[in-house]
């Protein structure tokens, strides 16, 4: 995965890299923009999503911070445990396309 600084970056935007070859075809990731804490996880495996909806919460030097889907579709997988340290980049979810 490709990291940069920009406010425009796919990490900042809660997206991995598009030539992230970990993650299944068709599958969208979506990456934690800040490094902290797992407060809490909003949704479950195999749950519906909208694009914008929050699917992670992180805190960070006491301010949350929500990691939102920037598709719809189905949770395919939570790469995240709540009370764990996430960083900057990591994929916290799996999003497949919608039907």
């Amino acid at each position: 995965m490709v990291a940069t600084s920009g406010l425009r970056d796919p990490i900042y935007l809660g997206l991995a890299a598009e030539n992230d070859t970990d993650d299944p075809e068709g599958q969208q990731a979506v990456a934690a923009h800040m490094t902290g804490n797992v407060w809490k996880i909003l949704v479950d495996e195999g749950a519906m999503v909208e694009a914008g909806q929050p699917v992670v919460i992180v805190e960070s030097m006491k301010m949350e911070m929500e990691i939102a889907t920037p598709v719809a579709g189905r949770v395919a997988g939570l790469r995240c445990q709540v009370g764990r340290t996430v960083r900057a980049g990591d994929i916290v979810a799996l999003i497949e396309g919608a039907p």
